[in-house]
This record gives structure tokens, sequence and C-alpha cells, in this order.
């Protein structure tokens, strides 16, 4: 992944976040507080690639390999974001993450969305369920 695909694809997981109904929600504090929180008040700039001895210079402080991590790293902070934003509108929240399956048929399709569908009606009792 190239430098400038990497910020490109940071600025578009951070929007992401913003055009979640519920962020939109919360206090302007409790946003900023829970960005703070998980250290994305800042976004990361770009790396300054201008000319050679530039792109080295970069390099120095942040190979492509890191940089990439750092990009994969967002998804998990914005997802962070999403269920401290979710447990301060509903302090009863539950986290569920659906089991990955790869699907071939209809049957297959059927039997996860009832295995779902059971795991989420259970967690329902208790409180809303967050994906």
């Amino acid at each position: 992944m190239t430098f400038a695909a990497g910020v490109t694809r940071s600025r578009r997981k951070t929007n992401a976040l913003a055009q979640q109904a519920d962020w939109h929600k919360l206090a302007a504090s409790d946003q900023a507080s829970i960005l703070a929180q998980l250290g994305l008040t800042a976004p990361q700039a770009p790396p300054f690639v201008g000319t050679l001895q530039d792109l080295l210079a970069t390099l120095a402080q942040c190979t492509s390999q890191r940089w990439a991590e750092r990009q994969d790293a967002l998804a998990g902070k914005l997802q962070q974001a999403l269920a401290a934003c979710a447990k301060k509108l509903e302090p009863t929240v539950q986290p569920y993450s659906a089991p990955a399956r790869m699907v071939r048929n209809k049957a297959e399709l059927d039997a996860w969305f009832e295995e779902v569908r059971q795991a989420v009606l259970m967690k329902l009792d208790a409180g809303p369920v967050q994906f």
C-alpha cells in the first residue's frame, strides 16, 4: 500500500465514524473524550515524500510496513470508539460479534442467520445488542 493510499483509507474510516447516527447523539465533549482515550484526536499526518531525501527521512521515522500496520490498527480503534459510544448511550449494551463463516449456499446462509438470531435473542433480555 502506498502512503497516499493509506492516508485516504484512514480518512474514509474516520469519516465512517462521523457518519454513524449514534455518534451524533453524543455530546461533543463525550465524542472528544472517546477520541482522546483511543488516541484518535489528531489524524496521522501524511508522510512527506517530495524529494528522495524527504522520502528517506520519512522511512527512517516509519517504514511503509509500519505505516500499513498503523492503518490496520485504525479499524480496531474506530470499532472501540463505536462500542464506547454505544455504552455511553445505552449503558446496558452488550457487544456481539457474529461468527465468521464461509457460506457456500443458501442452506449454509440460513443456518448462519439462525445461529446469529438465536445468540442475539438470548442476549436481548439483558439489554440492547451491538454488532
